[in-house]
């Protein structure tokens, strides 16, 4: 009896304590399920992975889910009795003896754990199929250790918080398997085990979804670092299955590694670097054979962790950088989110050691990689990624990441990451845009900003990557790399000093950009906006026209660069830049201001800026409407086609009020231009233009305003082109020339009197102009002929004789002016008979008078000639013309009597020398022995001007005779003698004589036209065409004495020795 007491309190005990344990579970088990997170979901899929793959050689698995329902099967390693406890209590299969710094592949990661427990995501039930599969053999007994134990939808229900109802739940599943252990092993192959969740609301089933759509990212990556891991299946909700089948084979690259996941009928390719302890992924697409680039690099997914032992770390999706590093070696967080690298806790430190060296060793395995292998990977900037947290709670961790991110920027900022237009240079040789210039932009604005900074910055990364770059170097957060924001954009605008150098439109968009995002200061400190004319300026000294028409600025940028210096390019009117206004009175004042500058009583056009006038004159014609046209503006419409420059006329409707534009002052100062410059003109052009200019008068003149104006310059032209003041001139009343003529000579040579009077075209201008008649001058002139009495008469000796005798003989009945002479000539005329008998008396009318009748007559019929000077003269010339013809015959007689003379003297009396004149022909041949041997042209000279010419027909005779032709040249323009046309001895002109014997080797050039010349059948030549000998190639010919020895020289040469 009291054994068996005994054995029930034992009985007790161990049943107390049993109860205890599993309390202990229940509650480990309550807590963990209420501590499921979003990010405990998401680990959820990775620990069934991790549990199916765990010690099986070869490893495929099958996800499939449901609108219901998430069904995870595989064909790994199945159940022992222990991992099927510790699948009910979450009770790891590890022991913690068994935790490793370096792990082997084949070492198990662990299941069944507290981190099993995240499954429960999918649902709070889930249904358990498969084997048992375990060591069974007992004492003395034998069991082949291949059998196994089936079992279906074993139950697991977590749905409880009751520790108690759980506890139960735990002790019925051990209940049912004890149940399955009693049943026979069976040898049939093992069926896959299979995790069916039901869903118990929409969170469960969001949360499957979630993860089946996780895999498709994060799946491939796992099956290269799981080389255990061979397929995996997912089927959709609509029952299509996507099969990932990993090659076994590894390519091996110069440089990297390549292992192919086959996803349905598509291969994915993923790169990686790798050690014995570590393998790192490369983000980038293979190219081949493509400029020598291996790859385009990528951006890995945001939802792909960046840290994998074997399976990702869930939570490392933002580590910092854009490779994925995966090693065996990690030693992870609980969580299983994160790795142990610095931390206060003792405990951890082997743990973070080793990590440490582990991204240690990735570090320097990326840094080798991009040192010799970036140039070839296209988009590098998507490598450039450095990003690690250094700015959370855990102080510890943020030094570490401090270091490290100061390590990787070092390195990275050598490394030729920014692609610019040109080339591939470091970031420490780059220059990027500041985040607050891009922030926010859109692409085309992005393009303009980049378009503009890249004039003065070729170091700047490409269009489409200069906010990839602003947000790199933001990440990096260093100092020392160049970025450049709205000010110093500024500053290189101002530089460039106008809008020419920069494209309008894209300058318009920056400037948008920098006003919305609050640095409108800018353009009140820099010269950025430009006016109309193009050049940059401050905001402050720029204006807003109000009511100034296009047409109006070219005309002030030339009187007042001022007007047109402060208007603001209307393109720049930008809202949020406020501009003070600028109207018509502003205007007129500035050019009112310029014209007192530029215009003063004396200024002429020529020392007025260039285009001053021509702008003046368009100003001062504007015009309130279209069909309006006031006096001042016809005058100056006359005053514009007097400059050659043409009048556009500017149409300028009235505003109401007083900010219009008043151009009187304008108009009177171009008058005063216009006045001073005809001022200055002297008589030949106001003879050629007086027409034109006139009528500027007698316009000017309709106006008293302007009248006024134009009588103070002496620009009136009297009778001789002079121009004079209006006051002093008096108007022609009908004066007849002859009239004007004599008074010029009689009265005052020197001060004519049309100087006196205005020209007929503009005498009827002025009414105050006073006038002067013709009995007004010839009154005078009479004074001077006849005395203040007007009957002093002395024709004789008078001063005036031809002039009065001229009078008289107008007063002929014949003359058809006889009867104005009679008028304007009283006194003259009633002097006639006395003047007439006064001339009968003197010598010179008795010789005339004592002439023979008919000489007498023929005298009177030549002074009657109308051409009576000319008949003189011509007569005079003639009669000289024929002197000299007469002498220069006696020229050539005495000329050829001497030379017989000579060759007489010196040849021999066997040989006969005759030297002739021939009629029409030549003027002197020598012929020996009745033969023409030898011919002379003799010619006279008279005057300087007349130049010797010699006949086309000597012309020929000289080329035909080149060595036995002479000219001879008689210059008698020096000849000093009375006898100059009688000449006795031809010693008298010897000096003046002058002989040339190669005259025939100086016309060749002539010969052909003078030969094909006079051709009545042909276009030829005709007239009496001569030869011109020029005046020093005379004066270096032979004298006479030379001449006679060239002369014997050549008959001595050509007719043998008989010569004395």
């Amino acid at each position: 009896m009291k054994q068996t007491v005994q054995e029930s309190r034992v009985d007790l005990y161990r049943l107390k304590t049993q109860r205890n344990d599993l309390k202990q579970h229940a509650d480990k088990i309550i807590q963990g399920i209420k501590k499921i997170g979003p990010s405990h979901a998401k680990r959820a899929i990775w620990e069934l992975f991790q549990n199916a793959v765990d010690l099986s050689p070869s490893c495929e698995i099958s996800v499939s889910i449901s609108e219901n329902e998430l069904i995870f099967s595989h064909n790994g390693v199945p159940f022992t009795m222990h991992t099927l406890d510790c699948l009910f209590t979450q009770v790891s299969s590890k022991t913690l003896t068994e935790k490793k710094i370096d792990r082997e592949d084949v070492d198990p990661i662990g299941q069944y754990g507290t981190g099993f427990m995240t499954v429960h995501s999918f649902g709070d039930v889930v249904q358990v199929s498969g084997a048992i599969r375990d060591d069974f053999t007992v004492e003395d007994l034998h069991v082949e250790p291949e059998g196994h134990i089936q079992f279906e939808n074993l139950l697991i229900d977590r749905s409880t918080q009751d520790w108690e109802k759980l506890c139960d739940e735990i002790s019925n599943l051990r209940k049912n398997v004890i149940e399955l252990l009693g049943r026979p092993l069976t040898y049939e192959e093992l069926p896959s085990t299979v995790f069916k969740f039901e869903f118990n609301n929409e969170l469960n089933k969001r949360r499957a979804f979630d993860a089946i759509e996780s895999l498709k990212t994060i799946l491939p990556y796992v099956m290269v670092f799981n080389d255990r891991l061979k397929k995996v299946s997912l089927t959709d909700t609509k029952g299509n299955t996507t099969t990932f089948l990993k090659d076994d084979n590894e390519e091996s690259m110069e440089h990297y590694f390549i292992r192919k996941i086959q996803i349905n009928n598509e291969v994915k390719k993923i790169n990686y670097l790798k050690t014995e302890k570590l393998l790192v992924v490369l983000p980038f697409q293979n190219i081949s054979n493509e400029d020598g680039y291996i790859g385009e690099a990528e951006s890995l997914p945001d939802s792909l962790p960046r840290l994998f032992l074997f399976y990702p770390l869930i939570g490392t999706e933002d580590f910092g950088f854009n490779f994925v590093i995966h090693s065996k070696n990690f030693q992870p967080t609980e969580p299983r989110d994160g790795l142990h690298l610095n931390s206060e806790n003792e405990k951890n430190k082997i743990e973070e050691e080793a990590n440490q060296k582990l991204m240690e060793e990735a570090s320097s395995l990326i840094f080798k990689f991009l040192g010799d292998n970036l140039a070839k990977i296209k988009n590098p900037h998507l490598l450039a990624e450095i990003n690690f947290s250094v700015s959370s709670d855990d102080l510890k961790l943020n030094s570490y990441f401090i270091e490290l991110k100061e390590k990787w920027i070092t390195k990275f900022r050598t490394l030729p990451f920014v692609e610019t237009l040109t080339n591939r240079i470091s970031a420490q040789e780059a220059v990027f845009l500041d985040t607050s210039v891009i922030d926010g932009t859109d692409s085309q604005t992005r393009q303009a900003i980049y378009n503009i900074v890249g004039m003065f910055c070729p170091n700047i990364p490409k269009p489409d990557l200069i906010s990839n770059w602003t947000e790199i170097t933001d990440e990096w957060n260093i100092t020392d790399i160049t970025k450049i924001g709205f000010s110093k954009i500024a500053e290189k605008i101002q530089e460039k000093g106008t809008i020419q150098s920069y494209n309008r439109t894209e300058l318009i968009l920056l400037y948008k950009e920098i006003i919305r995002k609050g640095e409108g200061e800018l353009f009140a400190n820099k010269a950025l906006l430009p006016n109309i004319k193009g050049q940059f300026r401050k905001q402050i000294e720029l204006s807003r026209s109000v009511e100034l028409t296009a047409d109006l600025m070219p005309l002030a940028d030339v009187i007042n660069p001022k007007i047109s210096n402060r208007q603001i390019d209307e393109d720049f009117l930008l809202e949020g830049l406020e501009f003070e206004p600028f109207g018509r009175r502003h205007y007129m004042e500035l050019i009112n201001a310029s014209l007192d500058e530029h215009i003063k009583d004396g200024t002429r056009s020529g020392k007025l800026p260039e285009n001053y006038l021509a702008s003046l004159i368009q100003y001062t014609s504007i015009v309130p409407k279209e069909d309006s046209a006031s006096g001042p503006v016809r005058i100056i419409k006359l005053i514009a086609t007097h400059y050659n420059l043409q009048l556009n006329q500017i149409v300028l409707p009235s505003l109401p009020g007083e900010d219009n534009i008043d151009v009187r002052k304008g108009q009177f100062d171009l008058f005063k231009v216009y006045l001073n410059d005809l001022s200055d003109k002297d008589e030949e052009w106001v003879k050629a233009h007086i027409n034109d200019f006139a009528q500027v008068f007698i316009e000017a003149f309709n106006y008293a305003d302007v009248k006024k104006v134009f009588l103070r310059y002496d620009v009136y032209p009297n009778q001789l082109f002079k121009l004079k003041s209006i006051s002093s001139l008096n108007k022609d009343n009908s004066i007849p020339s002859f009239v004007k003529d004599l008074y010029d000579k009689i009265v005052d040579p020197l001060e004519p009197i049309r100087a006196k009077l205005a020209h007929s075209i503009i005498e009827n201008i002025y009414e105050e102009m006073k006038s002067i008649r013709s009995l007004d001058l010839t009154s005078i002139i009479e004074q001077r002929f006849f005395g203040d009495s007007g009957n002093e008469i002395h024709i004789e000796n008078h001063t005036y004789r031809t002039d009065i005798i001229d009078i008289i003989r107008n007063f002929k009945p014949d003359q058809p002016q006889s009867e104005i002479y009679e008028k304007l000539f009283p006194a003259t005329s009633r002097n006639k008979s006395a003047i007439l008998v006064q001339l009968a008396n003197g010598e010179a009318s008795f010789a005339i008078l004592s002439q023979d009748e008919s000489v007498i007559k023929k005298l009177a019929g030549i002074a009657a000639h109308p051409n009576l000077g000319d008949l003189i003269k011509f007569g005079e010339d003639a009669l000289l013309k024929k002197q000299q013809e007469e002498a220069e015959m006696k020229y050539k007689k005495k000329i050829g009597n001497h030379l017989e003379d000579v060759l007489r003297e010196r040849l021999s009396q066997s040989i006969t020398a005759k030297v002739l004149s021939e009629q029409d022909g030549q003027d002197l041949v020598i012929y020996i022995e009745d033969k023409p041997v030898y011919y002379i042209e003799v010619k006279s000279k008279w005057l300087e001007t007349t130049p010797i010419r010699i006949s086309r027909k000597q012309t020929l005779r000289a080329h035909e005779y080149p060595r036995s032709f002479a000219l001879c040249s008689i210059d008698m323009t020096q000849y000093q003698g009375a006898d100059k046309y009688a000449v006795e001895s031809i010693e008298s002109i010897v000096e003046n004589m002058k002989f040339n014997t190669d005259v025939g080797s100086n016309v060749g050039h002539l010969v052909d036209i003078f030969t094909t010349a006079h051709q009545e059948d042909k276009f030829s030549l005709d007239g009496d065409y001569r030869t011109l000998i020029p005046s020093k190639y005379i004066k270096d010919g032979l004298d006479l004495a030379h001449f006679e020895t060239s002369l014997l020289d050549y008959f001595n040469a050509n007719y043998g020795k008989g010569i004395n």
